[in-house]
């Protein structure tokens, strides 16, 4: 059984994929390791993925693509998740 939060995008990407239409997460840890662990947990649930290292380049993707959804570490250096 899926946990809430699972269920919930897991729900949503389910209606996306209906109208053909990929759901977006930004993934924004500076751990390589979390991150890519974050993204294919993420990406299990048939959610599309866009990566950042910290809160300035987080900053940067969102202004330049859309995105449904940002996971985000809290504690990084030069722009944490609290600021982001």
């Amino acid at each position: 059984m899926r946990r809430g939060w699972e269920a919930v995008l897991a729900n949503e990407a389910t209606k996306q994929n209906e109208t053909s239409e990929k759901l977006i997460a930004l993934v924004v840890d500076d751990m390589p390791d979390m991150r890519a662990h974050l993204c294919q947990l993420v990406g299990e649930l048939e959610i599309q993925t866009v990566e950042g290292t910290n809160g300035v380049e987080a900053i940067d993707l969102l202004g330049s693509q859309q995105v449904d959804l940002v996971v985000t570490d809290l504690v990084m250096p030069e722009m944490d998740g609290f600021e982001l």
